[in-house]
């Protein structure tokens, strides 16, 4: 028997209680809990917030980039979320800015990966600790959608040797993966695609050229779907994620 449902998954504490006190046959009562959790799911109106956890922890590893000035100082690089027009409208704006420094944006919309994505019936359980009851539960939900994510990364310097140093670091984070820990997965893989390079980044008379280089990357992320208890009576109840925490 399959059912979308492992070997492992069915023989939980909380399944093996309720399959063995219902009259119903397990096909039954997995076919409920399968028509229950999607019926919840449909209806949750939570928000993950994955695209703004997953921003916030790519600027986080990104700001940790550094170059080494002519005194052999270790210099710390700001990392700023904005779009490549942004940085060059603050560059016209003020003229004391201090390079170098590395941006990051989303470059387009999220595709979803039908190569990893499962079928809408599958039905995923996982171990979670219930704070309040001091006791593991079987926590259950939808599959999770898989999602391909686009960033642009890119670093703005004055002078060829600092671009260098900070090229180095981020192609040796990507090797061949980096991965990016969020609330959500700390297991989040990201790939970089492609470089390209441009010194022609139109400022006004007077200032310095500018050289950029872009790093396109690739996030293959999950957008989780709502979490749900069993308990042992078979009655499904929401996760609350303020009295609950993963466990491995």
């Amino acid at each position: 028997m399959n059912n979308n449902f492992t070997t492992n998954e069915i023989g939980s504490t909380s399944l093996n209680n309720l399959l063995s006190s219902s009259s119903k046959n397990n096909i039954e009562i997995i076919k409920d809990i399968r028509l229950e959790i999607n019926n919840k799911s449909s209806n949750n109106t939570v928000i993950t917030e994955i695209y703004k956890d997953l921003l916030r922890a790519i600027i986080s590893i990104f700001s940790k980039l550094v170059y080494r000035d002519e005194q052999e100082n270790l210099i710390n690089v700001p990392c700023w979320h904005g779009s490549s027009e942004r940085v060059i409208s603050k560059m016209k704006q003020e003229s004391n800015l201090i390079l170098p420094i590395v941006s990051i944006f989303r470059s387009n919309d999220s595709l979803v990966d039908n190569n990893r994505r499962r079928t809408d019936n599958h039905i995923i359980f996982e171990k979670y600790f219930d704070k309040v009851k001091n006791r593991a539960v079987r926590v259950a939900s939808i599959a999770s959608t898989p999602v391909d994510i686009n960033y642009r990364i890119s670093v703005w310097t004055k002078y060829q040797e600092d671009m260098d140093q900070l090229s180095e670091q981020i192609r040796r984070y990507f090797n061949p993966d980096l991965l990016i820990p969020t609330k959500h997965n700390n297991q989040t893989v990201s790939f970089l695609k492609e470089e390209s390079s441009n010194v022609d980044v139109s400022l006004p008379d007077g200032q310095d050229r500018i050289i950029r280089r872009a790093f396109e990357v690739v996030v293959q992320s999950y957008i989780p779907n709502p979490k749900f208890v069993i308990t042992n009576t078979g009655k499904i109840e929401t996760l609350n994620t303020e009295l609950y925490v993963p466990l491995k």
